[in-house]
């Protein structure tokens, strides 16, 4: 086995290589803490989480396009919705850290929320034209994701995971209540 093969205990590349970005992205979604920490001690991890979240985004794009109206207007909301998506909970994952007085710099939230949306890449499946599988897909990507973004966040703050549940079930939650307003002010004449 070569040196970039073994890992040490926590998962982490052993000698300090760092792994490719497959690695990370299946490390992710894997929850391995070697993996997370990796990816908050990588300030140039930003352009590879954007690669994640366009890849979720476009996952999105095309299964509304195939599997719901088929519309490309429908499939561009789609794939805007995922990419604000990105940039609210990261947004909010760091304010709402700094709330409860964790350190977090906004570039670590914005990588942790990007490769945490690394599951939401198989909603692409969800194009299967039947109801039942669409729901599970949807329903196994979602939360996958959340799993996801809070191992980061457990990883990111170094606290316990029911602690990180909470912060990230926090952000969620203020995160739909923002959305929900953004809405009802659009909406308004």
């Amino acid at each position: 086995m070569s040196h970039a093969q073994v890992r040490d205990s926590v998962g982490a590349p052993a000698h300090g290589s760092p792994s490719s970005f497959w690695q990370r992205v299946l490390g992710a979604v894997r929850l391995e803490p070697g993996t997370w920490q990796e990816i908050l001690e990588d300030g140039e991890g930003g352009g590879q989480a954007a690669v994640v979240v366009a890849g979720a985004s476009a996952a999105s794009a095309t299964a509304d396009f195939l599997g719901f109206d088929g519309t490309p207007i429908t499939a561009l909301l789609s794939f805007l919705s995922t990419l604000s998506t990105w940039l609210l909970l990261s947004l909010l994952l760091w304010g709402l850290a700094h709330w409860f007085r964790h350190r977090l710099h906004v570039g670590a939230s914005f990588r942790i929320v990007g490769f945490s949306m690394a599951p939401l890449m198989l909603v692409v499946l969800a194009a299967i034209p039947a109801a039942p599988v669409q729901l599970v897909v949807r329903l196994l990507a979602f939360s996958l994701f959340f799993a996801a973004l809070v191992g980061g966040t457990r990883q990111a703050l170094r606290v316990e995971t029911t602690r990180a549940v909470f912060v990230c079930a926090m952000t969620g939650l203020v995160g739909i209540f923002v959305t929900m307003l953004l809405l009802f002010l659009a909406a308004s004449p």
